[in-house]
């Protein structure tokens, strides 16, 4: 998450920030649909969000949402590790390759007398948030300061 400063909370909430410019989620089978659905529409409340960028953990696939007017998103998807993500609320410019580029993605192997086979390889979400995060850091000409809650995976700083 990058907010603008100074930091600013919610009324009687010390751990809900309502000033976000940018959230990143990285996504899991788990929360994949609240992260698209519940998630995104009590974001977009937030008068300041300009960006939210859904990465995922399996495959090298990036869905960017930016906000063109009060009540309209423009998705942009991402699925080339040669292609540059463009976060314009912060003005810098990031490959898709540099998020990705401490995550083995794994495609599991069928044994030889299946014909497909269906299932994922779950990848540590938090080495893909740090990959997204320093390239942030080392992009951004203005010094980033990190805003987040590491506990349990899946679960941030709740928007009420």
């Amino acid at each position: 998450m990058v907010v603008a400063q100074p930091l600013v909370y919610a009324p009687d909430r010390c751990n809900t920030l309502i000033n976000a410019l940018l959230i990143i989620e990285i996504l899991s089978r788990s929360t994949a649909a609240d992260d698209r659905g519940t998630k995104f529409a009590l974001y977009r409340t937030i008068a300041s969000f300009q960006e939210y960028v859904l990465v995922e953990q399996d495959r090298i696939y990036l869905e960017q949402y930016t906000k063109t007017n009060d009540r309209q998103w423009l998705l942009t998807p991402y699925s080339a590790t040669d292609t540059l993500l463009t976060l314009s609320s912060l003005n810098l410019e990031i490959a898709i390759a540099d998020i990705y580029d401490k995550v083995t993605i794994a495609t599991p192997t069928p044994p030889s007398n299946v014909i497909s086979s269906v299932g994922a390889v779950q990848l540590p979400r938090f080495q893909i948030y740090r990959s997204a995060l320093e390239s942030i850091k080392a992009a951004a000409q203005e010094p980033i300061s990190e805003c987040t809650d590491l506990g349990e995976p899946g679960y941030g700083t709740s928007i009420s």
